[in-house]
């Protein structure tokens, strides 16, 4: 999971997930821009947050994954420094997530 660009099945994802990524933000964009405050339409707005929230995420995450794989390798050959990065990088992404889904309630 630290070097998801070498998984096919992640970067399939990666690329089906980007093409959400517009759609999901005009959608959350036009639920939050809609004043009425029932059930439903929170459910809705909070579901729909969720989702975009996850997929920019993820989206982010192996982006940036792509881009220290890229780098590290040119700055250091040691394996502790580039794990360390790696395993930072993929725990801001969950902090983040976490946050923002503990947030949105």
């Amino acid at each position: 999971m630290l070097n998801p660009d070498t998984n096919i099945k992640i970067l399939k994802l990666y690329k089906y997930s980007s093409m959400a990524l517009i759609p999901q933000g005009i959608a959350f964009y036009i639920l939050t821009n809609n004043y009425e405050n029932n059930n439903l339409n929170n459910l809705i707005k909070y579901f729909v947050g969720a989702t975009t929230a996850t997929n920019i995420c993820f989206h982010s995450y192996v982006s940036s994954s792509m881009v220290l794989n890229d780098y590290l390798h040119k700055l250091t050959t040691r394996v502790g420094p580039t794990t360390t990065i790696k395993v930072l990088n993929m725990n801001l992404h969950l902090l983040s997530l976490l946050g923002y889904l503990k947030y949105s309630k």
